[in-house]
């Protein structure tokens, strides 16, 4: 169950936190790992528009069996303070900690648990991949949904993130320096994609943020970061035309953004 109210059965597992309005999952120190799954911390009290993946003791014990961590990290990893680094979070992976298919990225130390894609979301993407695709084919790298480095403790996963081209991507991540601009899709994420995401893409310097906003149907455009802030925001609906800074020759129209607009009833993230 996610974050909520709890229902009658409560696994004994699980430490409760007794807050006003109700008792609530509390899954960042779980005991008797063996009998029950991990569960998803569920964020109450926060300023957070995000949900962290957290760990238990047996995953804190494969990290210190790979050499990611050490024993005198376990009291801050299984309360959700500590902080990893890109190199950390790649390592677990490789030691199957984190799963290639786990919705997750990291920002600013802490591991993100995102939103599950949706019917509207997929479509946009689909969308998007075939304009993209078209008109950069050979002159950039278009990565779908696949990671770049931000900083030594961000590791973000945008939808499109479009890249320089070189030949070594196979051996180093691809960093704020190799980003021409950056495609996030957006409905139930937008306050995470405008927020925090948004703040760390204009503090490593990345030129361009597109977000394509499906609550509205409309692509907004940061240009000019300074700091943690883009100084130039510009919205655009369908009807209109937008290019990256990048490639000012190209364009591409936001109607081409999604096959059709669809209530807020509709599965869209």
């Amino acid at each position: 169950m996610p974050g909520g109210l709890l229902s009658d059965a409560i696994p004994p597992d699980v430490i409760l936190a007794d807050i006003t309005g109700g008792l609530y999952w509390d899954a960042t120190i779980p005991v008797g790992f063996s009998n029950f799954p991990r569960l998803t911390t569920m964020t109450t009290v926060t300023d957070r528009t995000y949900d962290l993946r957290t760990f238990c003791s047996a995953e804190f014990r494969a990290m210190v069996s790979a050499g990611i961590l050490s024993r005198q990290d376990r009291e801050a990893v299984l309360s959700g303070s500590y902080r990893f680094t890109a190199d950390q979070y790649q390592a677990m992976g490789r030691a199957g900690i984190l799963s290639e298919y786990e919705p997750i990225e990291l920002l600013n130390g802490e591991i993100v648990e995102m939103a599950p894609i949706g019917n509207t979301h997929n479509d946009s993407t689909d969308c998007i991949s075939d304009l993209m695709f078209g008109a950069l084919r050979g002159r950039a790298r278009v990565r779908v949904q696949g990671s770049v480095r931000i900083n030594q403790l961000s590791e973000l996963q945008p939808d499109f993130a479009i890249l320089r081209r070189r030949p070594d991507y196979h051996l180093s991540p691809a960093t704020p320096a190799d980003v021409l601009f950056i495609v996030e899709v957006s409905y139930s994420s937008l306050n995470y994609d405008r927020g925090e995401k948004l703040a760390a893409y204009a503090a490593a310097g990345v030129p361009e943020v597109w977000v394509v906003n499906l609550r509205e149907y409309a692509v907004q455009i940061h240009t000019d970061p300074v700091g943690e802030q883009y100084q130039t925001v510009r919205q655009f609906r369908a009807g209109d035309s937008v290019s990256p800074l990048a490639f000012p020759d190209v364009s591409f129209p936001v109607s081409g953004f999604w096959s059709g607009m669809v209530g807020p009833e509709s599965d869209a993230e």
